[in-house]
């Protein structure tokens, strides 16, 4: 990520799993100004990524319990990677931290496994 990026949303990303196929799970924590929901953090999200020149396309948004559930695909050197952001939001008495669980993984190898995927994502849980 550009440090303008990390600078803007004061990124930290405290856990990082990779599988050598191409997989990764991450959480990564942002902070917003106040009053922001997670559909108006995403479409912030979105328009970085496109101010960035980075190919994005998003699949689907829809409220999964707490967390906005995003799924998306990019174009990475001719491959395409299936992305599901699960979005949680902790209002703050200065600024809204949003938490997200990022699954990334090729397509071919997402639909192999995508048991898994759902696995940590029906136990992933937020405590606030």
């Amino acid at each position: 990520m550009p440090r303008d990026f990390i600078d803007k949303y004061e990124l930290t990303m405290p856990l990082i799993l990779s599988d050598p196929r191409g997989a990764q799970i991450s959480c990564s924590v942002y902070h917003f100004a106040q009053g922001q929901d997670l559909d108006a953090v995403m479409d912030a999200f979105k328009a970085d990524l496109v101010a960035m020149g980075q190919p994005y396309r998003e699949v689907s948004r829809q409220m999964v319990g707490d967390a906005l559930q995003v799924d998306s695909t990019v174009t990475v050197s001719g491959t395409t990677i299936n992305v599901r952001d699960l979005l949680f939001l902790s209002a703050g008495e200065s600024k809204e931290t949003v938490y997200n669980i990022s699954f990334t993984a090729p397509q071919s190898f997402w639909d192999a496994n995508r048991s898994i995927f759902d696995r940590v994502q029906n136990s992933a849980k937020i405590s606030l």
